[in-house]
């Protein structure tokens, strides 16, 4: 092992003093993040969900998808590097692809400087600091902007459900989280997180009830397309909930999902997107002046 070294998120160090320049990418803000940061000469495979940026990813050979890759054909593409998560891909399958001899990165932030951190680490593993690190300081300058403007006013609470029937969200530790404070909100559930009955590890997502919701008055709510596909019929389900203030000030809003999950390059259009979605409250009609 030589001098320049990076670690996964296990820990698994990887010498990067020889970059690695044949990449297979399993996760789609990856994808895209390569190809944001100049570094998409290196990939050399994608899974099918990989679909960003649209229209310059296609040029990529697909491998299956995230759930299920094909590991003949990936090994066949020659890789000396997959990335994976061990969220979005199956732990089993990464196995095999290591038992192929074939070196798994894995990654998974669990918050916005993680994230930066993670693609300071892409950049130094294919040798493309000189390409990329011009974007990822840029990228932090807006962290650094957005904070600064979001701590100049108290925090808007807000609801984020991630799928419903039954509804459930996320607490404090997960990306999502933070980039909601960073952003100028604050998750009205981020200090649910438990134990799990089976682990001693906190457990970062859980179901919860609308009533429950409606006890913490979440001044906005935010229902995320991607893995659940809200829609304009998902509004309905709080139209009894007159009390919560988001209900009666009509700030019930659809967003693109990956803006919140996506930890990744993307993240330069969440810093955009949401913080006009997490302004101060302005008020309802039957308020006295």
């Amino acid at each position: 092992m030589s001098g320049l070294v990076v670690r996964d998120v296990r820990g698994r160090t990887f010498d990067a003093d020889r970059p690695f320049r044949r990449i297979v990418s399993l996760v789609p803000a990856i994808t895209e993040s390569f190809f944001d940061l100049g570094l998409a000469s290196h990939l050399v495979g994608r899974s099918e969900e990989c679909l960003y940026p649209a229209g310059r990813v296609a040029s990529v050979p697909t491998v299956g998808k995230k759930q299920a890759p094909d590991l003949t054909r990936i090994r066949a593409l020659a890789p000396d590097l997959v990335i994976a998560s061990p969220t979005e891909n199956r732990l089993p399958d990464l196995r095999r692809l290591e038992a192929m001899g074939l070196p798994v990165f894995l990654i998974h932030p669990r918050g916005v400087h993680e994230t930066l951190t993670m693609l300071w680490d892409l950049a130094t593993l294919t040798g493309g600091i000189a390409e990329a690190g011009p974007r990822i300081q840029a990228l932090e300058r807006a962290c650094d902007w957005t904070q600064a403007a979001s701590q100049a006013r108290p925090p808007v609470p807000v609801f984020v459900p991630i799928q419903r029937d039954p509804w459930m969200t996320f607490s404090a530790g997960t990306y999502a989280h933070e980039l909601l404070a960073l952003c100028g909100g604050e998750n009205v559930f981020g200090d649910w997180g438990e134990l799990s009955p089976d682990s001693r590890q906190p457990r970062h997502t859980f179901p919860i009830t609308l009533d429950e919701m409606a006890s913490l008055a979440p001044e906005v709510i935010l229902l995320p397309g991607g893995c659940y596909p809200f829609g304009e019929e998902d509004k309905a389900a709080f139209a009894n909930y007159t009390e919560v203030p988001a209900v009666r000030s009509h700030r019930i809003h659809l967003i693109d999902g990956s803006l919140l999950f996506w930890a990744g390059t993307r993240l330069a259009k969440a810093l955009t997107e949401l913080p006009p979605l997490l302004g101060p409250s302005p008020g309802f009609p039957d308020d006295p002046p």
